[in-house]
């Protein structure tokens, strides 16, 4: 099997452990991993730009120039491209057009590394739900192979026992978060305070505690339950102790939760449904 991965699926599977492991993994699972050279350059291009840790940059530049490198291939075959734009009269030229053109030419004659074809076996992982939406069909009437998500990725991880089912719920609640910034940014501020103990009286801290549960369930009633939540006397206390937090909250409640919140929680849910080997025993 072959994955070919587009920019915001990698930024995802590095952002949520700040780590290289989920795509070691990947390795582990698929006979070859590629990147084609359009989706690279958008790594490079936006890599200031995906909200990364500051602990975490240095890091992150090299895994961009002296890891996630070797997986480039340097060419997509110009009459796969044009078969796709043609196909689906596609307008944008971007990376997720380049990795299904080299998808569907790879499925026919091989990759760089292999010379046969490879029908139903070139997987192209993406977490843009558009993307997805619009090359599905094509995808399958090519017999190609499929399109995955990352969280599909790190399920066939569970599957080959490289990681527990817990792991995938952790990398569900970490997606939520990397997808909305001031989500993100009111939980570790509030558990900053917490653990610094700088939050004191007790109500305070069960209000905040409480403001942490709500975030991380991260539903369509996470809104209007904060929004409840701190018009208690406690947390208008708590608020105005602690002055920055009324931003930080107020931004949270201006933001729009997009469409992903809902689908990861739906994935999530349907992990329950998935039978799953105990490798321990």
């Amino acid at each position: 099997m072959i994955a070919i991965f587009d920019a915001c699926t990698l930024i995802n599977l590095l952002l949520s452990v700040n780590d290289v492991k989920y795509i070691n993994y990947a390795e582990k699972i698929f006979n070859e991993i590629i990147i084609v050279d359009k989706v690279y350059t958008e790594l490079k291009d936006n890599r200031n730009d995906n909200g990364v840790d500051e602990e975490f940059k240095d890091e992150y530049e090299k895994i961009i120039f002296s890891y996630l490198n070797r997986f480039i291939a340097h060419s997509t075959n110009q009459e796969a491209s044009d078969f796709v734009k043609a196909a689906l009269n596609y307008k944008k030229i971007n990376g997720e057009f380049f990795s299904v053109s080299h998808a569907l030419y790879t499925s026919r004659f091989g990759s760089e590394k292999t010379s046969s074809n490879h029908l139903l076996e070139v997987h192209f992982i993406t977490d843009d739900d558009p993307a997805t939406k619009e090359f599905t069909p094509f995808y399958e009437l090519n017999h190609i192979g499929r399109i995955l998500c990352s969280i599909d990725l790190l399920i066939i991880c569970c599957f080959k026992g490289l990681i527990p089912k817990s792991d995938v719920m952790s990398y569900c609640q970490a997606l939520k978060f990397l997808y909305n910034k001031p989500i993100s940014e009111l939980v570790k501020e509030l558990k900053f305070l917490l653990e610094k103990n700088v939050i004191r009286a007790t109500k305070e801290q069960m209000i905040a505690n409480t403001m942490i549960q709500l975030i991380n369930e991260l539903n369509d009633e996470t809104i209007e339950n904060l929004s409840l939540l701190i018009e208690r006397n406690e947390a208008k206390t708590l608020l105005t102790n602690n002055n920055h937090l009324k931003k930080l909250i107020d931004n949270v409640l201006k933001s729009s939760f997009r469409e992903k919140i809902p689908a990861i929680n739906r994935k999530r849910e349907g992990i329950e449904k998935i039978w799953l080997i105990d490798y321990t025993n």
